[in-house]
């Protein structure tokens, strides 16, 4: 069995994070994936310039790379990293992902944040009734 390491994002990731992110949201015959953006928002969802602009934003954020997605190995990162609480914004739209999260611990928190229709970095939105629902997730150590 393959060890499987998770390392901070560097500068030298960043194209293929972004790559990666953009492929699994609305790449290509992304239709049929539960992560897809398709028919919601058109084009890059992030880019290289961005990652690289949250990453210098703040000494508390961390893109963290592994081939596969593991969310409870983030969260164990986190936690490492002494993070008390997961928060992510979800599209309101994707209830089939927002689902998802919270068969995984996250919970509304009853914020919404403003779509960014002005931001072309993030797309172009295809619907008007786009905003992100708050999730988030208290991080507690395995056995307490």
């Amino acid at each position: 069995m393959a060890a499987w390491t998770i390392t901070k994002c560097d500068a030298a990731d960043l194209a293929q994070v972004a790559d990666l992110v953009n492929a699994a949201y609305r790449g290509e015959g992304g239709q049929a994936g539960w992560a897809s953006e398709v028919g919601i928002v058109s084009g890059q969802r992030t880019t290289s310039a961005a990652l690289e602009e949250d990453l210098a934003t703040s000494a508390a954020v961390s893109i963290l790379v592994l081939r596969l997605t593991m969310l409870d190995r983030a969260e164990a990162e986190g936690l490492a990293m002494g993070a008390e609480v997961a928060r992510m914004t979800v599209v309101s739209v994707r209830e089939t992902l927002i689902a998802w999260y919270e068969r995984h611990g996250y919970r509304r928190t009853g914020e919404t944040e403003r779509f960014p229709y002005d931001d072309t970095r993030f797309g172009v939105p295809l619907r008007s009734d786009l905003e992100f629902v708050v999730l988030e997730k208290r991080l507690v150590a395995a056995g307490a």
